[in-house]
């Protein structure tokens, strides 16, 4: 499934109007970094509030209200497919679940972004390596995205693998496996 930033733009303005908080965290902070208009894939968001899953009262009345049908993700949490200006885009709603689990300290560090003049949060793309590289998976898409890069800030590769102290050893070799430098 693909996207426009327009479509982004718009679902991410509609979600932040209704007092949803929230951080870009999955492929699409790369494609954001990397200048990109069409997105591919979904849209994987870090909620800080209202907490997709005990508020999930909420997120079935934006569904409702807009017209976008809600499911949910493998961790059980809140999804919607959004459709806006004829344009379909899976939003995946997040929070620190389980064995998923991002730092307080990565969410702190995030930069604004501007997508047609809608301001949001994401994180950045070393951060979203360092995440992937933690789950073990899509290290090609990894790899593809650190060649279309072409640098990174390795500071800051190295500060989000601090956060992970007991596992840092082995994203750092998935990362060195994928072709990063740091």
């Amino acid at each position: 499934m693909s996207f426009s930033k327009r479509a982004l733009a718009r679902v991410l303005e509609k979600l932040s109007r209704r007092g949803v908080e929230f951080v870009i965290i999955g492929s699409t902070a790369v494609e954001i970094a990397l200048g990109r208009d069409i997105f591919e894939g979904d849209l994987d968001l870090f909620v800080i509030e209202p907490s997709p899953i005990t508020h999930e009262d909420f997120y079935r009345g934006i569904a409702v209200e807009e017209g976008w049908e809600i499911g949910f993700t493998e961790l059980g949490t809140i999804k919607f497919v959004a459709s806006v200006e004829g344009e379909a885009v899976e939003v995946e709603l997040y929070e620190n679940l389980m064995d998923f689990n991002i730092p307080e300290e990565v969410i702190s560090n995030t930069k604004q972004v501007s997508l047609n003049s809608v301001k949001v949060r994401s994180i950045h793309p070393e951060q979203y390596f360092v995440l992937k590289a933690r789950q073990g998976v899509d290290l090609e898409k990894v790899k593809y995205y650190y060649r279309q890069l072409g640098r990174l800030n390795t500071s800051m590769i190295e500060s989000t693998l601090s956060y992970f102290s007991d596992e840092s050893e082995d994203i750092a070799e998935r990362l060195r496996s994928a072709g990063l430098k740091f």
